[in-house]
């Protein structure tokens, strides 16, 4: 009975483990963009218009990482929540991860799709810099664009990587522990995320993070960030491309920022990129800014596009910034 009782335990423990290393099933497409390459794309939603979903940094799946927003907004957009390559469920790609091949790997893969403009550019954190520069590149296709916390184009003027990179590589090596740690909910900053979603979104959330994280495309990614901002300072003027900005308080005084950055200086430099910008600062942190206030995100874009013409308005969202003049609104 005892070595019975062993076995169950650690047929127990095992399964656990290995539920935690698994990969979830993807639940959209894999778009071919080239030969053997895909791109994996969530879609869903109504509308005349296609929002396309940028996750930052460190995002696991843009599918997860907005959840709880593109959810509300599939009532009134197409939703196209993608996958860069090497992060989420799409392969890594053999190709570098510059801005130019982020743009035709997009390109590409909405194309294949059927997914015709126009577009809405959605992104968060370091996800601005390559719907930026989409939407730099091909203009008369894009019918708005929102940036949550964004990170502007000189945002990374003082950046050195080499810290970062150094970070990742060793989390790389300890990954294992990493996992286990996961598993056993021992890392707040992934148990604050799991709050934020549904349980089954948060799993497979956490999944995604443990299975993406400091692996060589998110290395890489971090090597390309200055050269990345570097290019879009060249070219990122954006006319009159409406342009919501939605600002995290929180990151004007984090110290994190504040070693190589001005994020509100950041924040104003956005805003002057479109000559028909508005802007929305909410109390919240930089990270889980989408997260946290997802219901007044979905209101303040909605109202936004409404304003723009590009979702047809409605009586819940068309007060939600107070007067054509008033630029900027504050949410406490």
């Amino acid at each position: 009975m005892t070595a019975l009782r062993l076995a169950v335990f650690l047929s127990a423990v095992f399964s656990f483990f290995v539920g935690c290393r698994t990969v979830p099933p993807a639940p959209g497409d894999f778009i071919k963009i080239y030969e053997h390459a895909y791109l994996h794309a969530y879609r869903t939603g109504a509308g005349t218009s296609t929002a396309i979903f940028q996750g930052g940094f460190a995002s696991p799946s843009a599918y997860t990482d907005f959840y709880p927003l593109h959810t509300q907004l599939a009532p009134h957009l197409r939703i196209f929540a993608y996958d860069r390559a090497g992060t989420g469920w799409s392969a890594a790609s053999p190709l570098p991860l510059t801005l130019d091949q982020a743009t035709a790997d997009l390109r590409a893969a909405l194309a294949a799709a059927g997914e015709k403009p126009p577009y809405v550019l959605i992104a968060q954190s370091m996800g601005s810099l390559p719907l930026l520069h989409f939407a730099a590149r091909h203009p008369a296709d894009i019918a708005a664009i929102v940036l949550i916390d964004g990170a502007s184009p000189h945002t990374y003027d003082r950046f050195e990587p080499e810290a970062s990179i150094k970070t990742l590589q060793f989390a790389h090596r300890f990954r294992p522990l990493l996992r286990v740690a996961a598993c056993l909910h021992l890392l707040p900053d992934l148990n604050q995320r799991a709050r934020l979603l549904p349980a089954e979104i948060a799993e497979i959330d956490r999944a995604l993070l443990l299975h993406t994280f400091a692996r060589p495309a998110m290395i890489e990614s971090a090597n390309q960030v200055r050269p990345q901002a570097l290019q879009l300072q060249k070219a990122c003027a954006l006319g009159a491309i409406p342009l919501l900005v939605i600002s995290a308080e929180k990151s004007f005084t984090d110290p994190a920022f504040a070693r190589f950055t001005d994020w509100r200086a950041n924040q104003n430099e956005l805003l002057a990129l479109s000559t028909r910008s508005r802007q929305l600062i909410l109390p919240s942190a930089h990270a889980l800014i989408h997260l946290e206030n997802a219901d007044v995100i979905a209101k303040a874009v909605l109202a936004f596009l409404a304003e723009h013409g590009v979702v047809a308005e409605s009586t819940a969202h068309s007060s939600f910034f107070t007067g054509k003049n008033s630029a900027t609104r504050f949410v406490r």
